[in-house]
């Protein structure tokens, strides 16, 4: 991954004109952080020499790390520190980060927004994300159908069921549970209280803005 400071000399010029990006640990983040969190980061290979970036968006709540919506900087297929120098590396990411990527992930402003770029992809084998992330809309009546469809394989023993995260499977379990129970406030509170970790532990806590789910203003059934 590249350093805070290397990665703080490159965007040097962005930071300076745009208030609302700012350098967490080895990454750009676009603020304010609501549901999800929006930015881009950089690794290096050969010792520093190349740079491949990366850009993301990931909801808070789930316990993985892979962004939902994610691209690459194209730049950083044009130019090298071993052929051109930082200086030209610095220019060519500063202009397609300000052109094309910042106003990007400006535009996914709400969590409705970010739903509808999402559901456009594949969720393939992710069917928990695709639970998990219905139920946070609010989409209880889709949840359920997803549900109903995989409860059995979520709820096997744990040594039968291969998953590659624990914790997300248990997040599963928790809101089946809850969605069971028909009840949105218990919802609401692990979500809310998910957040809040993920925030934590990305460092990005000064940047969270805490924000009710598009259901927790629904009368309850």
């Amino acid at each position: 991954m590249t350093n805070t400071s290397r990665l703080g000399r490159i965007f040097a010029p962005l930071l300076e004109r745009h208030r609302d990006i700012s350098i967490v640990g080895d990454w750009l983040v676009v603020a304010p952080v609501r549901h999800f969190i929006r930015g881009l980061w950089l690794q290096d290979y050969l010792g520093g020499k190349v740079f491949h970036g990366l850009w993301g968006v990931r909801y808070l709540w789930v316990a993985g790390y892979e962004p939902e919506l994610d691209g690459y900087i194209k730049a950083t297929h044009r130019v090298s520190l071993e052929s051109q120098g930082e200086a030209a590396v610095a220019r060519a990411l500063c202009e397609e980060v300000e052109t094309v990527t910042l106003p990007l992930l400006r535009s996914i402003r709400s969590l409705e927004h970010l739903y509808e770029r999402t559901v456009r992809e594949p969720f393939a084998d992710r069917t928990m994300a695709r639970f998990q992330l219905e139920v946070a809309m609010g989409h209880f009546e889709l949840a359920r159908a997803v549900q109903e469809s995989h409860r059995a394989e979520w709820f096997m023993d744990d040594g039968m069921f291969e998953d590659p995260d624990p914790l997300d499977l248990q997040r599963t379990r928790e809101l089946c549970h809850l969605l069971d129970a028909n009840d949105h406030r218990p919802i609401a509170s692990r979500l809310h209280r998910w957040e809040a970790i993920a925030a934590h532990d990305l460092g990005v806590r000064h940047l969270w803005q805490p924000s009710p789910f598009p259901f927790e203003s629904m009368p309850r059934p």
